[in-house]
């Protein structure tokens, strides 16, 4: 979207010599800049929120190793009396194996207060270990779950300045419309729909010259089950350009073909399950009435 609208913007002001769209301009790039301020927060938060995540997973992982490390010892220190290694390891040593984020604040709590009760047989390095990671991870959690929030904040913003920037653009349109009403492939130029799309640069062909009199073929190589959409750009001023799909290479449409025929100077779409293009199928482009050839783009999209 913020590609789209650089695109676009760019665009109209290189065709604002009368300075008919100055105040459209002024208007856009103030969308534009507030939908890009939004996403740049967004990609902030979210490192802050994976450096948070990083520092949390690393104590769970250190409190584990320590416990570990300490289970001969206090074997060997309570040996006399195996119910205060219960206190330790109520459960054995395999509750303290794979903690998870949710439960590691009460395991190292737990631990914490049964060395902590015990201190006298321990070395202090240790029990300061001990209480230290308890409080520490506390507060890690803590600043995790709330850069989590942040984060969310950040996503709430994005849709907000995403909606304006889209209620400019459709304003857009009307105001160019507007402008051009004399000529919609020139008015249609402003636009440079496929940007919109996430395009799988393998499911991409691009004709800028003239297409053959019947068709073009885009091959079996394409596993039409991974794309949902078939984006067809008719580049041309004259002849319909038609999109079908065929089990051969050497395929023609019949009379049942569906074919989603695109206009002159017109970007369309169609679901590929709508022409009957599933995995193994040719997808083929033909030009109406075998007329001479017209420029077109064919694109598909996973969306």
């Amino acid at each position: 979207m913020l590609n789209h609208a650089r695109a676009h913007r760019a665009y109209v002001a290189g065709h604002n010599g009368s300075g008919f769209y100055t105040a459209y301009l002024v208007i856009l790039d103030a969308e534009i800049l507030a939908f890009s301020n939004a996403i740049s927060g967004k990609m902030s938060g979210i490192s802050i929120q994976k450096g948070s995540t990083l520092l949390t997973n690393n104590s769970v992982e250190a409190f584990s190793a320590k416990v570990h490390e300490q289970h001969p010892n206090i074997s060997y220190i309570f040996r006399e009396t195996p119910d205060v290694i219960l206190e330790f390891y109520p459960h054995g040593l395999t509750e303290y194996g794979h903690i998870a984020r949710e439960n590691a604040q009460v395991l190292m709590d737990f631990f914490n207060n049964a060395v902590a009760s015990h201190s006298a047989s321990f070395d202090p390095a240790i029990v300061t270990w001990f209480a230290t990671q308890a409080t520490s991870y506390e507060t890690t959690r803590g600043t995790q779950q709330g850069n989590i929030g942040n984060v969310g904040e950040d996503i709430s913003l994005i849709i907000a300045t995403k909606t304006s920037l889209i209620n400019a653009l459709i304003a857009g349109h009307g105001i160019i419309a507007y402008n051009n009403s004399s000529n919609v492939t020139v008015a249609l130029t402003f636009w440079d729909y496929s940007l919109l799309y996430r395009a799988r640069t393998v499911a991409h062909l691009k004709v800028d010259g003239e297409t053959p009199m019947n068709s073009s073929v885009l091959g079996k190589e394409i596993l039409l089950d991974q794309f949902d959409m078939i984006g067809l750009w008719n580049k041309g001023l004259v002849a319909r350009v038609g999109v079908f799909a065929s089990l051969t290479a050497d395929g023609v449409p019949g009379i049942d073909t569906k074919i989603k025929w695109v206009e002159p100077g017109i970007h369309g779409t169609v679901k590929a399950i709508d022409i009957d293009a599933t995995i193994n199928h040719y997808i083929k482009v033909c030009v109406d009435n075998l007329t001479d050839g017209s420029p077109w783009q064919l694109d598909f999209y996973d969306m």
